[in-house]
């Protein structure tokens, strides 16, 4: 559809009297009627005011941003209910060019005797070629979204150097309206710091009353200096601060050498280091690589990795070994020892003989895993089994030495 802007100069400023606007957009002159579509989103469909005490004015921003290729002209912003303690009013003016937004705010002003909860609505109407008319819905009083956050605070405390620790925060609506949060970002002078998982926060979105979203934020340190960083969720409104979660730690030099195992088997694994077992998320899910960091002593160590089959399809190993962060080993260079007959019970501690053990063959054809995990390929690591064809289904036993 064609968008015309159809108010002149004396046009648009009566228009923006009529509306509220605080200051008139200029006409930019000529006949030129503009090619492509005008469309609108508006963020974020709900305002909460919260509490306010009679006479008092709490002012929230909306906004209404144009998507498209062509002006967007807003006709009219108004509250239909009458005798509501909202009113509206203009930042910017009617016409929002295209990749532009324009900033109004709801007012909430609550006189004397007005309801202890109050919902109003209020409704856009533009020449948008998406939605002409959108709402915006409007809480006032003891209808309001409450963010709590737990932890607000986490100090990894002293941590040795290559180490690694994750914290989770949790973040809950215990309000008893919707509330609007989102594009969060993570402020810190340190790469040591890392979101692993966003949880769903990078963008603006809902949060209904009593729904959490969770967040975590790892920590490694690199040197022996202190460390800070700062997790803010926004809530929409440049006049409110957002949500926000800090965290700090210290690297210090321990001694210990940080040994990273990267690993999966088909189906499952179970694993060891010097006899004592770890665990990670996916270890019975081969299509998702673990990422298992251990911190150990100098001297001799030995990993060892229980791997079974289950879905009778086919069976494997992969993985790929990393020391102070440098890459020491991977599957299929021969450097592990394997194993289909169930070995004595103390078959992953150091000093277990495993002489008699075979050494794993890399699997002649990879198609039933496809590319997964892709990220052990980059690496240079191999699918591996007792036998090259890996339809030996079952079990295997799998041993690794390194020397520290």
């Amino acid at each position: 559809m064609r968008v015309v802007v159809i108010f002149g100069t004396i046009g648009l400023l009566s228009a923006c009297s009529e509306m509220g606007f605080r200051a008139p957009i200029q006409d930019t002159g000529g006949d030129t009627e503009p090619e492509g579509e005008a469309i609108m989103r508006v963020e974020p469909p709900a305002l909460s005011f919260g509490m306010a005490a009679p006479g008092d004015t709490v002012e929230r921003s909306f906004y209404i941003y144009n998507d498209g290729d062509a002006p967007l002209s807003v006709v009219d912003v108004s509250i239909p209910s009458q005798g509501s303690s909202f009113t509206r009013i203009a930042v910017d003016g009617p016409v929002v060019l295209p990749g532009q937004f324009s900033e109004w705010r709801g007012i909430y002003r609550p006189s004397e005797g007005a309801p202890a909860e109050e919902t109003a609505y209020l409704d856009i109407k533009s020449d948008a070629a998406n939605q002409p008319t959108a709402r915006v819905t409007l809480y006032g009083g003891e209808l309001s979204a409450k963010y709590e956050l737990t932890p607000m605070d986490h100090d990894f405390g002293e941590l040795g150097l290559g180490a690694v620790e994750a914290q989770t925060f949790e973040l809950t609506n215990a309000g008893n309206v919707t509330g609007w949060l989102g594009n969060a970002a993570f402020e810190t002078d340190s790469s040591e710091f890392a979101v692993t998982d966003w949880g769903g926060l990078e963008t603006l979105g809902p949060l209904e009353p009593g729904e959490s979203k969770t967040f975590s934020i790892q920590y490694s340190p690199e040197d022996a200096v202190e460390d800070v960083g700062r997790f803010e969720i926004q809530t929409g409104q440049p006049e409110e601060p957002g949500v926000v979660a800090t965290v700090s730690g210290t690297g210090v030099d321990d001694g210990l050498t940080t040994v990273r195992v990267l690993l999966t088997a088909d189906s499952e694994w179970e694993g060891w280091l010097d006899g004592e077992p770890f665990t990670a998320a996916n270890q019975a899910d081969w299509r998702f690589g673990d990422d298992v960091v251990l911190r150990v002593e100098p001297g001799e160590h030995t990993l060892a990795i229980y791997a079974k089959d289950t879905n009778a399809v086919a069976a494997g190993f992969i993985s790929a070994i990393y020391v102070d962060g440098t890459l020491v080993d991977v599957t299929g260079d021969g450097s592990w020892r394997i194993t289909d007959s169930e070995p004595a019970t103390d078959w992953t501690a150091v000093s277990f003989d495993d002489s008699s053990w075979g050494t794993p063959v890399a699997c002649a054809d990879t198609g039933t895993w496809g590319t997964y995990p892709q990220s052990f390929y980059d690496q240079g690591a191999a699918w591996v089994w007792v036998t090259a064809d890996c339809l030996t289904l079952g079990e295997g036993w799998l041993r690794y030495s390194l020397s520290l």
